[in-house]
């Protein structure tokens, strides 16, 4: 509970913040990202910090050399940033003869360097000290924002957890006590079960990768992302280890997009403000939820209502055609990436498909049909006359 009221009360601060003074900040979502990252495991941050300044210093070397510019170069400072941490785990695992394992925050955590580098490369040369001093800031009233909450809520007579109901209260213990979490050593305490790692370092950043370049041929192919660039893979990897997260996403999905649709409609909201609105009311959504569908309340649940909120944005954002291709053209990408996950990435007993039968089936090929339609239908009524028109159409002299 404390990581999902971090994270909006983060969202918030970064949001007016970046506002007021004109910055980035990293991107509206990465400040507290990171401060939960941070709670979770204080190494983390120096390998944040190590593979930001990598992708940095690969966008530099790259734009010096080559004509890339705009998504194309967000996509290299992504893969990059998202690579570090696997060739520095793989050259640890060398020597120690044991894989290192994912969890949830490995998964969300591997993005972010990525963004960071990528927002600050854009900023001008004289914003980059000031982003970097407002960024820091920020992280460090979150995290200490953090700590106190968590500190409270285990010492008697446990102040924050008298501020929720006592059915939130047993049901949404902070994922800070985790007994691998930073902060829970550093205070002597644990108060969850410890989840079950899923795959490896390099398997979970293939998955991302597969979703990257699926969401890419998506958008230069039809013009639309599928729900963000990272949305479908991450929850294919939560799904992995319990299949209710895919319906927690979908009807969290849903909440978010009809309280974006209400709020743009009252306030005319949009850009980063509206994108912040939309993973505040993914998160929120998430606490009643849990409550209907079976969900164990961990990290996985936590970002699962975040992306909810990016991908009820994305589908805001798009012209009411686009809207409709893009749902099931996403839910068959949905299919693949989670396909190709099953085979890098073993699933755990409560996950999703783990043994696949006959309905599983007819679900991919229904799901997998209607995919096909739409783009059948885009490629003949939208993209066909375009090329007729501009004479590459085959058969059609230039």
């Amino acid at each position: 509970m404390i990581a999902i009221g971090l994270l909006v009360f983060g969202l918030a601060v970064s949001s007016l913040v970046a506002h007021k003074l004109g910055l980035r900040l990293g991107g509206v979502l990465v400040v507290p990202l990171l401060a939960v990252y941070t709670l979770w495991s204080f190494a983390s941050l120096a390998m944040f910090l190590f593979s930001t300044v990598v992708a940095y210093a690969c966008l530099l070397l790259i734009s010096r050399r080559y004509l890339l510019y705009g998504r194309p170069l967000l996509l290299v400072s992504i893969l990059t940033g998202a690579f570090v941490p696997v060739l520095v785990f793989s050259a640890a695992d060398l020597f120690r003869g044991i894989p290192t394992p994912a969890g949830e925050l490995e998964f969300v955590g591997r993005v972010l360097p990525g963004v960071v580098a990528f927002n600050l490369f854009r900023l001008a040369p004289e914003k980059r000290r000031t982003d970097l001093l407002a960024s820091s800031a920020v992280l460090a009233v979150l995290v200490g924002a953090g700590a106190l909450a968590t500190f409270l809520w285990v010492t008697p007579p446990c102040v924050t957890c008298q501020l929720v109901p006592p059915n939130v209260y047993a049901n949404f213990q902070p994922i800070f006590l985790d007994p691998k979490s930073g902060l829970a050593v550093l205070l002597g305490v644990s108060g969850v079960v410890s989840a079950t790692p899923v795959g490896t370092q390099a398997s979970a950043v293939a998955v991302l990768v597969l979703g990257l370049a699926l969401s890419e041929l998506s958008r230069s192919r039809w013009g639309f992302p599928l729900n963000g660039i990272i949305a479908l893979p991450l929850v294919a990897l939560f799904a992995l280890r319990t299949r209710w997260i895919l319906p927690l996403y979908v009807v969290a999905l849903v909440v978010a997009y009809l309280g974006i649709y209400l709020v743009h409609g009252w306030t005319f909201l949009y850009g980063r403000f509206l994108l912040a609105t939309g993973m505040v009311l993914g998160l929120i959504s998430v606490v009643p939820l849990a409550f209907v569908i079976p969900v164990t309340y961990t990290p996985a649940t936590v970002f699962t209502g975040v992306l909810a909120g990016v991908g009820a944005y994305h589908l805001h954002v798009l012209a009411p055609p686009e809207r409709l291709a893009n749902v099931p053209i996403g839910a068959g990408a949905f299919i693949i990436i989670y396909a190709g996950a099953r085979l890098l990435v073993p699933s755990q007993p409560d996950g999703l498909a783990t043994s696949v039968g006959l309905a599983h089936g007819i679900v991919a090929v229904v799901v997998l049909g209607a995919a096909a339609w739409q783009i059948y239908r885009i490629e003949r009524t939208v993209l066909s006359p375009l090329r007729r028109e501009s004479g590459r159409e085959p058969g059609v002299a230039p």
